[in-house]
């Protein structure tokens, strides 16, 4: 009888998909725990402030985490990435205004 070697399928190319998948489905997984922490934080000042149109948008955008979270293994890629992008663009300014606060000049001042 003679073994059979198998030849590896891993190629550079499935390795690096394989990597950026993982890498994309752990940035989800951040944006879901700060989902589900944060909309509660948030509508739970309509206690006080009565219900604004702010906490809709909120827990609109908090159901489309979850929903993309929760498929994400049947989800495309390029969706997921885009998807991710989405979600983080109002992080940008957030972070640019917090460090013209704390580095003066670097706003041009």
């Amino acid at each position: 009888m003679s073994t059979k070697h198998r030849i590896s399928s891993v190629t550079p190319t499935s390795l690096l998909e394989d990597i950026r998948q993982k890498l994309i489905d752990r940035i989800w997984l951040g944006i879901f725990v700060i989902a589900l922490i944060g909309t509660p934080a948030s509508v739970s000042r309509a206690l006080s402030t009565g219900w604004l149109g702010l906490y809709t948008f909120h827990s609109l955008l908090a159901i489309g985490v979850i929903a993309i979270f929760l498929f994400r293994g049947k989800l495309p890629f390029a969706f997921k990435g885009e998807c991710c992008s989405l979600c983080s663009m109002p992080l940008v300014p957030l972070v640019l205004s917090r460090l013209v606060c704390w580095a003066p000049g670097f706003g041009g001042w």
